[in-house]
């Protein structure tokens, strides 16, 4: 298995958060690439802590029931390869690779000017690519960083968003305090799907989402 100079940091810069309009143009990314977001479910996770733990539940329990599950952690645990499984399988290396090949052949359309995309985006686009071409039948899909801004929020649509604890978190980055923080983690939400909040986490980002009248919000 390759290490991950893969994806180094000269090709694909470590951080580009809030650099432009990044969530536009990872969506013009996948466009070009057929629309890979559109072939399956996806259930978008985000909060403060607690999602990976809850990306590997949900992952099981659809896979206990016979679906074939799509799944994308951040930030990954031993290698690269790890964040992006189907089945509880790591994605190849020669997947892997073939993906920032057809990923590096659109980026030097003339349409997009040179431009660069992260490391992180060009995980998440990698993500795409691998689970349209295994056919899945949904995705758990976990937010890297915040939530508006995020890479993984450039998805066309989301079938479930759900929330675990929001506390917080990337201070600065994100927002100043909790209302803020939970306001720039709201924004994955969709008009047209449910939404789940851990019953404990209560307080202003419940407030404040309860005051949005967000439609088919439910606590677990």
């Amino acid at each position: 298995m390759a290490n991950q100079s893969e994806l180094n940091h000269e090709t694909f810069p470590a951080f580009l958060y809030d650099q432009g309009d990044r969530i536009g143009l990872l969506k013009k990314i996948l466009q070009s690439l057929g629309n890979p977001d559109k072939r399956f479910n996806i259930i978008h996770i985000c909060g403060t802590n607690g999602k990976g733990s809850t990306s590997l539940m949900i992952a099981a329990l659809l896979r206990k029931m016979n679906y074939h599950v799509g799944l994308f952690t951040s930030p990954y645990i031993g290698n690269i390869y790890n964040g992006i499984q189907v089945d509880f399988k790591n994605i190849s290396n020669q997947h892997f690779n073939q993906k920032i090949s057809l990923i590096e052949k659109v980026l030097q359309n003339p349409k997009f000017n040179g431009v660069k995309v992260s490391a992180f985006e060009a995980q998440f686009l990698i993500s795409m690519l691998y689970f349209a071409d295994l056919h899945v039948d949904y995705v758990v899909l976990e937010c890297g960083l915040g939530g508006e801004l995020d890479a993984t929020n450039a998805v066309f649509n989301t079938m479930y968003s759900i929330f675990t604890k929001i506390s917080l978190d990337h201070v600065g980055i994100l927002g100043n305090n909790i209302t803020e923080i939970a306001t720039t983690k709201s924004k994955i939400i969709r008009q047209i799907m449910s939404l789940f909040q851990r019953s404990t986490n209560l307080g202003k980002p419940f407030a404040f989402w309860k005051k949005k009248h967000i439609p088919k919000m439910r606590l677990f």
